[in-house]
């Protein structure tokens, strides 16, 4: 009869220390329970900028994001922008106000809205071989509403590439048609007003009849005509005028689209 009273005695402290466990349990769970509603974030536009000062933005709407647009730094090869070849054009928000938007090259933009008016997460650039450009990892925020321009309109871009639309700040090279026609070693003399000026070796390839072959003038550049894309500008338009001899079936004028 002892040792049954003994082996009874320890029970209540056993059920006090489960009822403990429970009680800690509940608590965790509202916990989650509110941080997930505390969550729930404000419909509409929002726009932020990542650490390396690039624009990003998307529209939340009902439990989803839409239209989500980032320009992104690969490395070297230059500045990019998301949405060609997009994967889809929307996501969905996840209980715990996480998501991931994936553009069709690999870039990433992966958030959590830490509060309804606060978004924090990631812009993933994996590494490509051809060309050959590294990888990038940097930090994003976002809020409700446009952001005001950066401060001495830092984000003035131009087109570096117009095929692949890579994008870059005082680019050293611009070229066009699959590189027929470029531009290499720019020097910049004025950049981020209604108008750049530079110098520049001109690269220009004729590929038929006795004309056939290259020529590398000297040349004069003048970009125009900025237009806005996101918190950034981007010259649309470049004139060049051709420095020295030249064929007579080449102009020394010209004027070229940029985007």
């Amino acid at each position: 009869m002892t040792s049954l009273v003994r082996s009874i005695r320890p029970l209540p402290g056993f059920l006090l220390a489960v009822g403990a466990l429970l009680s800690a349990l509940a608590l965790v769970c509202c916990a989650a329970s509110v941080r997930a509603e505390a969550a729930v974030p404000v419909e509409g536009r929002w726009t932020g900028r990542t650490s390396a000062a690039l624009p990003v933005s998307f529209e939340v709407k009902e439990g989803q994001i839409l239209d989500a647009r980032f320009l992104f730094k690969w490395g070297y090869c230059g500045i990019f922008e998301s949405a060609l070849g997009m994967r889809s054009t929307e996501t969905r928000i996840d209980p715990n106000g996480h998501w991931e938007y994936i553009d069709g090259r690999g870039p990433v933009l992966d958030g959590t809205f830490v509060a309804p008016d606060r978004v924090e997460g990631t812009v993933l650039v994996p590494g490509r071989s051809l060309p050959s450009c590294p990888g990038a990892d940097v930090t994003f925020q976002a809020v409700p509403g446009e952001l005001p321009p950066p401060e001495e309109d830092a984000g003035v871009l131009a087109v570096a590439d117009v095929d692949s639309g890579a994008l870059g700040r005082r680019p050293h090279k611009i070229e066009f048609e699959e590189g027929y026609v470029y531009f290499s070693t720019i020097q910049w003399q004025s950049f981020g007003g209604p108008v750049a000026r530079a110098t520049a070796r001109a690269y220009i390839y004729r590929c038929c009849g006795r004309a056939r072959g290259s020529i590398r003038p000297r040349a004069t550049l003048r970009l125009t005509h900025p237009v806005r894309r996101g918190a950034n500008r981007v010259y649309s338009r470049l004139g060049y005028v051709l420095r020295g001899p030249l064929p007579r079936d080449v102009a020394r004028r010209g004027s070229l689209a940029m985007l």
